[in-house]
């Protein structure tokens, strides 16, 4: 064979090794088929609660929160003092706990020092004139792993607090992936409450013994990984009854549990057009796979999936929802070109009593019969579908110009209040929805003729 013959042959070899591969890719078939189909993955769930945990505890030590403190009776304020070393301390392997007092500074308490938090003794002093709850939330709540903060605090603020304390909250936390869990105690109070109103009023008031609506309410504001809060709730209400789970809620993106998916849901009546198969994509109870029967007529699926709250999430006072829907179509050669439905796709959802309706209409129009379809089907509520825990409502004070405490009637209506609570809370139900818009339902659903 000449030297000439020899290098075409040689060429031509190269050319098959190079061209063979690239028409495979342009034609998937079998298990390389269906990993291009394969959904894009569904969100992590919630982690486990951690093995090792570093806990800090700030204690409110401003001079108003001395009210909470009776020496002739046990309130729920000190109950839960009394009881937190050992919430903690349950449900992880390993626990290292600081106390900490705030006010105008922050102080760590050495040994078992937060047991003074019990006597007045602990709310006077320079570091008691004001509350700087803001210094806490810094740039260690995310740079420590696995640290969990809990921050015991009358939730004292102005208009201005306000917006610097959830900015705080909301850029060191929601935004790096951790969770804010809020929980109102009432407890018995009686002692002065300082700067009230625009005209920053002071007055003594004093609860009714027994008269749980008379009680001043203080918070727990708690930092730290979804499942770590979410346990540290948990474990206080076994210790105490002064926290109610109704007056508990976790800024987080966790709606559900677990997120709602196609698992366990029930096919509806109103159906059309389309047997249920496997093998477009891989097999995964939480999708949904059907073989179109008649290419002149609409695709209709309806499906009942149950929903279940995750514990301590918000409430949703919406019970319809409008399912945010991207298909893309899969011919040969094809990674996935999406679907322009304007007009040819027509999808509802309702809530109603646990469980979620789910319907998706698609006309004829835009199905190819020699292409595969996956449609990649989202539920997140809108910001206005979130409802306000019920206690929230009932503490807030808001921020009027003047207080009117010339009788025990009006200080009853005022002291067990906290002002700027709704403002507050609402401010920080609109960072979470902005940063982690919270998912009711996410999956998929695949069709081919």
């Amino acid at each position: 064979m000449s030297n000439v013959r020899k290098i075409k042959v040689r060429v031509l070899m190269f050319l098959l090794l190079i061209l063979l591969p690239l028409s495979a890719c342009d034609s998937p078939t079998g298990d390389n088929a269906k990993k291009l189909l394969s959904p894009g993955g569904f969100p992590e769930p919630p982690g486990k609660t951690s093995q090792v945990l570093d806990v800090e505890v700030y204690i409110d030590a401003s001079t108003s929160m001395m009210g909470y403190i009776k020496s002739e009776q046990t309130t729920d304020y000190f109950n839960i003092l009394r009881v937190m070393e050992n919430a903690i301390k349950t449900g992880w392997n390993d626990t290292s706990v600081e106390f900490f007092k705030f006010g105008t500074k922050i102080q760590k308490l050495e040994g078992r020092g937060f047991q003074k938090a019990v006597y007045p003794e602990f709310y006077r002093g320079p570091l008691s004139v004001e509350t700087k709850i803001e210094k806490i939330i810094n740039k260690k709540i995310y740079e420590h792993e696995h640290l969990l903060m809990v921050i015991m605090t009358d939730l004292y603020q102005k208009d201005n607090d306000v917006s610097l304390l959830v900015g705080l909250l909301k850029d060191n936390c929601l935004e790096r992936g951790l969770t804010v869990g809020i929980a109102g105690v009432r407890s018995y109070f009686s002692g002065k409450i300082y700067d009230v109103g625009l005209s920053n009023q002071s007055f003594v008031f004093q609860s009714q013994l027994g008269k749980e609506e008379t009680y001043r309410p203080f918070y727990l504001v708690t930092i730290g990984e979804y499942s770590n809060v979410q346990q540290f709730f948990e474990n206080l209400n076994k210790f105490s009854n002064a926290v109610k789970e109704d007056n508990v809620v976790l800024f987080s993106p966790h709606l559900a549990a677990p997120l709602v998916t196609f698992a366990e849901g029930h096919r509806g009546k109103e159906t059309r057009n389309v047997n249920e198969v496997t093998g477009i994509t891989k097999d995964d109870q939480r999708i949904k796979q059907f073989r179109i029967l008649d290419d002149d007529n609409p695709v209709k699926v309806s499906y009942s999936v149950p929903y279940s709250r995750a514990r301590y999430a918000p409430q949703l006072d919406a019970t319809s929802f409008v399912p945010d829907v991207t298909i893309l179509e899969y011919k040969k050669g094809s990674q996935g070109v999406p679907v322009d439905t304007t007009g040819n796709l027509s999808t509802q959802a309702s809530l109603k009593k646990g469980v979620l309706s789910l319907q998706l209409e698609v006309a004829p129009e835009i199905l190819d019969e020699h292409a595969k379809y996956k449609a990649h089907i989202v539920i997140q509520p809108e910001e206005s579908a979130y409802r306000l825990p019920s206690f929230v409502e009932a503490w807030d004070l808001g921020f009027t110009k003047a207080i009117p405490v010339d009788n025990d009637k009006q200080l009853m209506a005022i002291g067990p209040k906290t002002q700027n609570l709704k403002f507050f809370m609402e401010s920080l139900f609109i960072s979470n929805y902005r940063v982690n818009k919270p998912k009711l339902f996410e999956s998929y659903i695949y069709f081919k003729h």
